[in-house]
């Protein structure tokens, strides 16, 4: 009779330990899940980020171009 009894109370505590794992496992899963999709959403608005800085620049250059046309060419007028 004891001996029934301590085996399913080791049954029970054993199956109860698999559940508790598999629990754990599962949330870990979860958290690596949400990792990744929080370094790839990370690297896209990096991108993102870097390709509007770069329109920018070139619009910034742009702009400095035409203002310096627009500043030497009233000298240019002069000169002649």
């Amino acid at each position: 009779m004891k001996l029934k009894i301590i085996l399913g109370l080791s049954s029970a505590l054993y199956l109860n330990a698999m559940i508790v794992q598999a629990q754990e496992t599962n949330e870990v899963e979860q958290l690596k899940q949400q990792l990744r999709q929080m370094q790839e959403n990370f690297e896209q608005n990096e991108n993102e980020q870097r390709q509007e800085i770069e329109a920018l620049k070139k619009k910034s250059t742009r702009c400095n171009k035409i203002k310096r046309r627009a500043k030497m060419s009233p000298l240019r007028q002069q000169i002649q």
